[in-house]
């Protein structure tokens, strides 16, 4: 059978963040075939949370990134016909 490429995109609701603003962080996976499974959200080595796949997207809320600079990670497993895929993207928060 044939894994498919995927692409994965990542957004955050607001950046530059104010520090204890609720942000959403999502992720969306484009060019695979009805990709299935979790979606992995990381702030460096420290993981966000997960969330599943609905349709093309996965999204997680958090309140947790400190005052700073934030290497932000979505990473996604893979599945039987999709190819893993991660996308990092720099988040700066302040005071």
């Amino acid at each position: 059978s044939f894994i498919h490429q995927t692409n994965l995109n990542l957004g955050v609701s607001a950046n530059p963040a104010v520090f204890g603003q609720t942000l959403i962080i999502s992720a969306n996976l484009v060019d695979g075939v009805s990709p299935t499974g979790n979606i992995t959200f990381r702030d460096g080595a420290n993981v966000l949370g997960t969330a599943p796949i609905s349709g093309l997207s996965a999204s997680i809320a958090t309140d947790a990134l400190e005052p700073g600079t934030h290497v932000l990670t979505a990473e996604y497993a893979g599945d039987a016909l999709n190819r893993s895929e991660e996308h990092t993207s720099e988040l700066q928060s302040h005071s």
